[in-house]
């Protein structure tokens, strides 16, 4: 600390752009802490005091920003709770306080103890996506007056329904698991696409914001014990009024108010209430203790939390990048973060192309799944997609010889190549994954098995080719034997020393089938054994965590082979984490898939406890 500098995202004032520049580094007071910020979560509230949509009275310039995560690098007087290297998450509050000491876009910022938690051993990204479950807690059980979680739920709350509008927002959806915790049927409003991520989140039903019968849906569905609008606009409020008013009347609580040119029909009205307000009131102590020092801490530890995917967008420099993608619409079913330093270190996403080891390119976006690439986004993740020697100019060593020698350079030369590219990108190369579908997610999981040394940490491999010793693949597919002279053609037509790095599909597509109809992969790849994954997997000391999706009627890897294997697996490395999908369809069934989906959810969070 005493060669430390802060450094900070001032704003100058309203309509100016925000300017990254040193602050002093403060000291904490009676009751507070000094983090050092490591990760803060982007808040709509924020570009809004910007533009003087919100009108708070600040002093400026001023630090704008409320919560984050970060260690305690010093405490203050009559700090009991919490100690230096504690790692935590809190909202500071600053914005409230008007002063800039506890704004959360600097290096280094204050916050008191009572608005605290601790996280544990939660990522930093991971445990400040939490940032409006306070939020969430103070508008269901101060302001809408229902009942808090109590660990068994009573059966007779099931009759109340909660309307939650916005549900998939970040506050809508911690508001959303806090009612159906507390034993309530929730009935979650949200974007179409959103609609697993919101039943995934306990929701009981489900309706389309933007739907003709959205109204109808909810009048039908009522009367709501309580309805909270998470994210709204005036056109959701009218939907809201005319919904109450058709139930003879109520209230619905807003996170951001009324809306301009809102008129309620009588017997109807809407709030708004400063949520953090309530944890500054001493009247509410007890409650924010039960908020910050029991259930969240309780609940980041057990995990019940179903948090949305995190994406990092940078550095302080990018505050306002974050802050006007927010302002255009373009971010739904995640949340924003920045990194306090101007160096985001991202962890490594390696995806192998697929094509059986005949065809394929390296980053051919349309064949990888959907919810991989989102998943690497989320994640603020680099990926990287290499190129190798493919079948039958080459021979099944080459290819091992071409991923180790990428994985060797990945190490020694990526680092260098990516900060070339991106000055302010730091791979983290503590933090590495490996994927790829069918022919790719065998190079992925040979990756694993044959190069500890590369400390991979994950392995995403979807219907991988697996076991070329398995009778399955001595046996063509696709039963088309007129392809059979398709194969010795291609190879007496080769030249010496020819070498293929890629042929895009569906060039070659022909050459591939015959060598599977022919039973030929094991003869083309040759004869060295580190060919048979099996063998590689049962000679490896350790496993990384392993996440296999696999299609219930896949042609091409049939479901009896991968079961096999993962059985296998399983026997011979019993402490392993295996996380096994089986899904409909076929060959590249997932293409197309969200990481919305639930089975995707579920692999998401099994994954993203060890990257």
């Amino acid at each position: 600390m005493a060669s430390a500098q802060n450094t900070a995202a001032w704003l100058p004032g309203v309509g100016k752009p925000l300017e990254v520049r040193p602050a002093d580094i403060p000291a904490p007071g009676e009751g507070e802490l000094l983090i050092e910020v490591k990760a803060v979560a982007v808040q709509p509230a924020e570009y809004k005091i910007q533009d003087g949509v919100l009108p708070f009275p600040l002093r400026y310039p001023t630090i704008v920003g409320l919560s984050f995560s970060g260690i305690v690098v010093k405490v203050g007087s009559k700090v009991a709770r919490f100690k230096v290297g504690d790692h935590v998450v809190t909202n500071s509050a600053g914005t409230i306080r008007n002063d800039s000491r506890f704004g959360a876009y600097q290096r280094y910022a204050l916050t008191t103890q009572e608005l605290t938690a601790k996280i544990g051993g939660l990522s930093f990204e991971t445990a400040s996506s939490i940032s409006n479950l306070y939020g969430a807690a103070s508008a269901l059980f101060l302001h809408l007056k229902l009942e808090k979680p109590s660990g068994t739920p009573k059966s007779d709350k099931k009759a109340e329904k909660v309307l939650i509008w916005g549900a998939s927002s970040s506050f809508g959806a911690y508001a959303t698991q806090l009612a159906v915790e507390a034993g309530y049927t929730v009935v979650g409003v949200a974007s179409a696409r959103n609609a697993e991520l919101v039943r995934s989140f306990g929701a009981a039903h489900f309706v389309d914001r933007r739907s003709p019968g959205t109204l109808q849906e909810l009048v039908a569905l009522g009367p709501f014990k309580a309805v909270l609008a998470a994210a709204d606009t005036a056109q959701d409020q009218e939907v809201i009024a005319a919904m109450l008013a058709a139930h003879g009347g109520g209230s619905f609580l807003s996170t951001m108010g009324l809306r301009p040119g809102v008129t309620l029909p009588p017997g109807v009205s809407g709030h708004f209430a400063q949520f953090i307000d309530d944890y500054l009131d001493p009247e509410n102590r007890e409650f924010t203790e039960w908020v910050w020092w029991q259930y969240l801490e309780n609940a980041l530890q057990s995990e019940k939390l179903k948090l949305l995917p995190v994406r990092v967008v940078g550095g302080l420099s990018q505050v306002q990048t974050a802050w006007d993608l927010l302002k255009q619409g373009k971010v739904s079913g995640q949340r924003l973060r920045i990194a306090s330093s101007e160096e985001a270190k991202c962890p490594l996403l390696v995806h192998f192309h697929g094509g059986g080891l005949v065809i394929g390119t390296r980053l051919d976006v349309p064949i990888m799944p959907l919810w991989e690439t989102q998943f690497a986004s989320y994640q603020s993740a680099v990926l990287v997609s290499p190129s190798y020697r493919l079948l039958p100019e080459a021979t099944g060593s080459d290819i091992l010889c071409d991923t180790s020698e990428f994985w060797a350079w990945v190490h020694s030369g990526l680092p260098a190549a990516v900060s070339a590219v991106l000055p302010n990108i730091v791979i983290d190369l503590t933090r590495i994954a490996a994927g790829g579908e069918s022919a790719g997610g065998y190079l992925a999981l040979q990756s694993a098995f044959l190069f500890p040394e590369m400390a991979i940490r994950l392995v995403m491999a979807q219907y991988p080719t697996l076991d070329i010793s398995d009778p399955k693949f001595h046996s063509g597919p696709f039963q088309a034997p007129s392809k059979a002279s398709i194969v010795d053609e291609y190879l007496k037509r080769l030249k010496p020393g020819a070498i293929r790095l890629s042929s895009p599909f569906p060039e070659k597509w022909e050459l591939m089938t015959a060598i599977l109809d022919e039973g030929r992969l094991p003869e083309i790849m040759g004869p060295d054994e580190r060919m048979v994954l099996s063998t590689s997997m049962e000679r490896s000391k350790c496993l990384p965590a392993i996440w296999i999706v696999q299609g219930e009627s896949d042609h091409l890897i049939p479901q009896e082979v991968t079961d096999n294997f993962v059985t296998k697996m399983r026997r011979k490395h019993p402490t392993a984490q295996v996380h096994y999908s089986m899904q409909p369809g076929g060959h590249g069934f997932d293409v197309g898939i969200s990481i919305d989906e639930p089975w995707v959810q579920m692999g998401v969070k099994f994954s993203q406890a060890f990257w």
